[in-house]
């Protein structure tokens, strides 16, 4: 299935603007979600992307699943050589 309509838009949008500011989203909709979490992933070493998933609320409150999406490794691999040329 397709993430909703004008989200391909909208993620290159946080994307651009997550080079100078925190970003903080919040949705619903598991394609959407996924969508930006593949599109805001890091792509340089000292960016984080976390996502916290609101799982079931319950009666004590929500259970919550939180965890950082990983840099790709081949943008790693990039780095790594990178960080290594300049010094």
């Amino acid at each position: 299935m397709q993430a909703p309509r004008g989200s391909l838009g909208f993620a290159n949008l946080l994307r651009r603007v997550r080079a100078s500011r925190q970003v903080i989203g919040s949705t619903h909709d598991e394609r959407l979600a996924a969508l930006l979490a593949r599109k805001l992933r890091p792509v340089a070493f000292g960016e984080r992307t976390r996502v916290v998933r609101f799982d079931v609320w319950t009666r004590d409150g929500p259970i919550v699943e939180q965890y950082d999406i990983l840099m790709d490794a081949r943008r790693r691999l990039s780095s790594l050589l990178a960080a290594e040329r300049d010094r």
